[in-house]
């Protein structure tokens, strides 16, 4: 199959993309990005475009070629002289769009598979869905899920619906511990029942040592010395290398914020005994206009920057 297209994905940085197919005119090449078509960008050589700005990371990027078919490349008159180089074009130009025909929609024994994005303005017609690469209608998606009051009664895998759509029940067993599970809400703590109202009230919302992790307004201060910080506290440093210390003995949920000004460098955050992501190591912040939370998980992971 002849080549009418390349592909690329862009990374933010790559301004430069070679396209591999042969074209007529230069207004017959034609680029996308996610689809939609650009004109940012020129010619850097005869098969090489260059954007005006480098596509983001992650962009689709799409370079074809669409030759022009309103008219024939030349056009020939009685008693007028007929060059080999106009039949060629014409020739080509015939053998351009077929191709492009072919590449960009692959008929096969009547089922259509298309390879570019396409806009359909008339009516898709379809049969009932058995497949995964089946497409479903609107019609058939909405006789299927919604009754005339919402969406239908029924068991939908997790939650079960029910009358006529306006009680919702999640299926026992259909949250698990994994699904919660995290370092302050572990398997121990979320499996010996389901989080009912009444659990969830009483168990696993209840904030314990509110007093020392959590204050109503946090504690806000500024300084330009050596300092310890306390719970909740939201320090702003303004001196350079100073040692801004973490709490001494911290319980989980306590909650730090260190905020280092402009053109302030070196602050140095000193773990007090406990961890920094798991790592017994100080740290760094060596850039002005930065700030970083710190919330204390376990002895083992210690502070975890948020």
């Amino acid at each position: 199959m002849a080549v009418t297209q390349n592909t690329y994905t862009g990374d933010g940085t790559t301004v430069l993309f070679s396209f591999t197919f042969p074209y007529l005119e230069t207004t017959d090449i034609k680029v996308s990005l996610n689809g939609t078509l650009t004109t940012a960008y020129t010619l850097a050589n005869a098969t090489t475009i260059q954007f005006n700005t480098a596509p983001a990371n992650g962009a689709a990027i799409r370079i074809y070629r669409s030759t022009a078919n309103d008219n024939l490349a030349a056009t020939f008159y009685p008693g007028s002289a007929i060059r080999s180089q106009d039949l060629n074009d014409n020739f080509t130009q015939n053998l351009y769009v077929n191709q492009e025909v072919l590449n960009y929609s692959v008929l096969d024994a009547g089922n259509v598979t298309l390879q570019a994005n396409y806009t359909f303005t008339g009516t898709v017609s379809g049969q009932v869905p058995t497949q995964n690469s089946h497409f479903a209608t609107k019609q058939y998606v909405d006789a299927l899920a919604f009754s005339a009051t919402g969406i239908a009664d029924g068991d939908k895998g997790d939650i079960t619906v029910s009358s006529s759509g306006a009680v919702w029940t999640i299926d026992n067993g259909a949250i698990t511990a994994a699904k919660l599970a995290e370092s302050y809400l572990t398997a121990a703590t979320a499996a010996s029942t389901y989080l009912t109202a009444a659990t969830a009230a009483s168990t696993y919302l209840t904030i314990t040592n509110a007093s020392s992790n959590y204050a109503a307004k946090p504690t806000i201060t500024t300084t330009a010395v050596n300092k310890t910080l306390i719970a909740g506290e939201v320090c702003s440093v303004t001196a350079d290398g100073l040692v801004i210390t973490l709490p001494a003995t911290p319980t989980a949920g306590m909650t730090v914020t260190v905020g280092v000004g402009n053109a302030i460098s070196n602050t140095s955050i000193g773990r007090n005994g406990s961890p920094i992501m798991g790592i017994a190591e100080d740290l760094i912040i060596n850039s002005g206009n930065t700030s970083v939370t710190f919330i204390y998980i376990d002895s083992s992971i210690g502070w975890r920057i948020i």
